[in-house]
């Protein structure tokens, strides 16, 4: 076991680069500023972005997120997908966000195809319910509400766009097996 941090995060950083899959779930142009308009976010202004010392200026998706399944004796036996996402400043060091963080998660052959979640991130306790000291992620359980659900095997996109406080807006793209 690693235990110096400099190594746990290199290892991390390895194993995310070798283990995330981004194929067909790239965002396309205007994508980003259309999900804000119709989540009604604010953007801040351009030349803000990026301009505070150890603020979020990239994000990724590390390969902790996985599905996790309800079972029959269980109360809510739907499907859930934890989030892990990683914050990182132009150091490339983690660090906290605050802001709006948007998790889209698209099937193309489940109804519907596409759901999105919206997860505010201002006060200090949303950070304290959804910040992981130990791996230094925000963990985001989502619940697709779907009608027709994908197929065992599927996979299925997922994308997180951060809209920071200083108006930058970092994406990240990943595939999980459904």
């Amino acid at each position: 076991m690693l235990s110096h941090p400099a190594l746990r995060r290199l290892t991390l950083g390895s194993l995310a680069a070798l283990a995330v899959s981004l194929g067909g779930c790239a965002f396309t142009p205007g994508e980003v500023s259309r999900v804000a308009d119709d989540e009604k976010i604010e953007l801040g202004a351009e030349e803000g972005r990026g301009a505070w010392l150890f603020w979020p200026t990239s994000i990724r998706i590390l390969p902790l997120t996985r599905l996790a399944r309800g079972d029959a004796t269980n109360a809510s036996p739907a499907a859930t997908i934890e989030v892990r996402v990683e914050a990182l400043d132009t150091t490339g060091e983690p660090t906290r966000a605050v802001g709006t963080f948007i998790i889209a998660v698209e099937c193309p052959n489940a109804e519907p195809s596409t759901q999105r979640f919206k997860i505010e991130l201002a006060s200090l306790k949303a950070h304290s319910e959804r910040f992981d000291q130990v791996t230094d992620t925000y963990r985001f359980d989502v619940t697709p509400q779907w009608t027709t659900p994908p197929e065992r095997g599927t996979k299925v996109n997922l994308k997180v766009i951060l809209y920071g406080a200083d108006g930058a807006t970092p994406t990240a793209t990943a595939a999980v097996t459904w």
